[in-house]
């Protein structure tokens, strides 16, 4: 039942943010842009909140302090299930984008509204087109808009990670941003453990301390990337759901 809810309520609301498309056109072109990401936000903020909802996930929220509230970051996440992104949506609370893969933009609906939260899509297997998106995720940051990063590249859909994708860090390095681990756990167990179906279940989401911003060129980079890919894997095991 939780699953047939979950459905109806989402196809009813891409519908709606379909509707919503020729506003979020206007504001690109002509619209101040602290509007556009108020209204990006609100409607996010509402779409995450709900998914939470009816999705049946009890969820955990542990480190919100840590949270920069001053200044924009790069999250770093592991990636479990497709349940990840609405769910740090709503834990961050504040306007973000994400590092997608450049599949996603294909999706219709989904591959917009993608757009419109300025998030950027990455080809990892081309080299240019990668560098371009580390390029623009970093303008981004500078400009005062968080964003998401998987370094994984894909869901592990279990509670092991994938290896983290080389120069996963280097969005941070450019913009010279605080770093965030973000530890998501056991949210592959309402959907990619369950036959891809809705089902309740609690989920935890650990914000570990903001690692300072990393210099250029610097050894730190790649121990940067090793203190975060720490971080995540110690959450994963002191804070596993029995």
């Amino acid at each position: 039942m939780t699953h047939i809810i979950f459905v109806i309520f989402f196809v009813s609301y891409m519908l709606f943010i379909a509707l919503t498309f020729p506003i979020h056109y206007y504001y690109e072109k002509k619209g101040p842009k602290d509007k556009k990401r108020n209204l990006v936000y609100k409607i996010n903020r509402s779409l995450s909140r709900n998914i939470v909802r009816f999705s049946g996930c009890d969820l955990e929220i542990i480190g919100e302090e840590n949270i920069p509230k001053d200044q924009a970051a790069l999250y770093v996440s592991n990636h479990q299930s497709y349940l990840d992104i609405p769910i740090l949506v709503y834990v961050l609370n504040q306007p973000i984008g994400f590092v997608a893969k450049k599949e996603l933009a294909k999706v219709p609906i989904i591959g917009k509204w993608i757009h419109f939260t300025e998030s950027v899509f990455i080809d990892r297997k081309d080299i240019r087109q990668s560098l371009r998106a580390i390029n623009e995720a970093s303008k981004k940051i500078k400009d005062h808009h968080s964003m998401v990063i998987f370094p994984e590249g894909t869901r592990s859909k279990s509670s092991e990670m994938n290896p983290f994708k080389p120069g996963s860090l280097k969005i941070a390095e450019k913009a010279k941003s605080l770093v965030v681990p973000v530890t998501v756990i056991d949210t592959y167990r309402l959907y990619e453990a369950n036959n891809s179906r809705i089902r309740p279940g609690k989920v935890r989401v650990i914000i570990s301390k903001p690692l300072p911003p990393q210099e250029k060129g610097q050894e730190k980079s790649s121990d940067n990337t090793l203190e975060v890919l720490h971080t995540i894997q110690e959450n994963l095991e002191k804070y596993q759901i029995s």
